[in-house]
């Protein structure tokens, strides 16, 4: 099951990815990523739960490297590499169901693609859901998963 992502080639880059990558680089908590990437509403001991892994500055290296290897440019080594992946999943024979959201900007146009180009998606059934933004667990868990057990029988 593929939901709200793709491999990245540098040539869909989306404005609300850019986004993404420049403020990447200096949210001071975490729970806000989450909060502006979801409907849900965080209390305070969620919000907590969610920066709790990051209590300084020194612990952000990760998450602030991670959207900086994300490729923005066809030329990128990444992008070249995921190119190649690309080739060999879109042969690849397996099941394979796509389940994005309607707001999700970051991802948007890749579902189409994917489903257009895997051979191991034809004929399934995918879905866009409401009410969900890029972080489809949180906003529609119970429709995921009814989804996912629904695609694996």
């Amino acid at each position: 099951m593929i939901s709200n992502t793709t491999l990245p080639d540098g040539t869909n880059v989306t404005p609300a990815f850019r986004a993404w990558r420049v403020s990447s680089q200096s949210v001071p908590a975490y729970s806000t990523v989450m909060e502006r990437s979801t409907f849900i509403e965080l209390d305070n001991l969620e919000e907590a739960a969610y920066d709790a892994p990051f209590p300084e500055e020194k612990f952000k290296a990760a998450p602030r490297e991670l959207p900086l290897r994300v490729p923005i440019d066809p030329n990128d080594p990444e992008a070249i590499e995921n190119k190649q992946h690309w080739q060999v999943l879109a042969r690849w024979g397996i099941p394979i169901l796509t389940i994005f959201s309607e707001n999700d900007e970051i991802s948007a146009g890749e579902q189409e693609k994917i489903m257009a180009q895997f051979i191991g998606a034809q004929g399934q059934a995918h879905s866009v859901l409401k009410n969900a933004s890029h972080f489809i667990q949180d906003d529609q868990p119970a429709e995921l998963v009814k989804q996912l057990i629904s695609f694996f029988k």
